[in-house]
C-alpha cells in the first residue's frame, strides 16, 4: 500500500514539472495547428481592441477571422483544452501575440 502511495506521489510530482508531461498532452508547438491557434488568438485580440466594445462589430470580425483560418469557435475551445496546464505553450502563445502586435502597432493605431 505504501509503495502505491509513493508511486502515485512520484507520478504527480513528475507531471507537475513544466516539461515532464506537457508534451504528452498532444501540443506540438511547431505544428500547423499551434501556429493557426496563435494566428487566431492574435487576430481575435486585434478585433476585440478595434471593436471598442461594439459586440456586433466584434462578432462579425470574429466570424470572418475564424472562417479565413478554416476553424470555428469549437476548434478554438478544443485547442485551448489541449493547452490546459501547459504553461510553456501558453507562454509561447502570449509571446507570439505580443511580438506580432508590436510589429503591427503602427498600422493598428488610428
Amino acid at each position: 500500500m505504501n509503495k502505491l502511495i509513493l508511486a502515485l506521489i512520484f507520478t504527480i510530482t513528475l507531471c507537475t514539472l513544466p516539461s515532464s508531461c506537457s508534451k504528452e498532452r498532444g501540443v506540438d508547438r511547431n505544428s500547423p495547428e499551434f501556429k493557426k491557434f496563435v494566428s487566431a488568438f492574435t487576430e481575435l485580440s486585434v478585433a476585440f481592441e478595434l471593436s471598442k466594445r461594439d459586440s456586433s462589430y466584434y462578432l462579425s470580425k470574429r466570424d470572418s477571422i475564424l472562417a479565413s483560418l478554416g476553424v470555428d469557435s469549437a476548434w478554438i475551445a478544443d485547442f485551448t483544452k489541449k493547452l490546459e496546464g501547459d504553461q510553456e505553450a501558453w507562454l509561447e502563445v502570449w509571446q507570439s501575440v505580443a511580438k506580432t502586435l508590436d510589429a503591427r502597432k503602427d498600422s493598428l493605431m488610428p
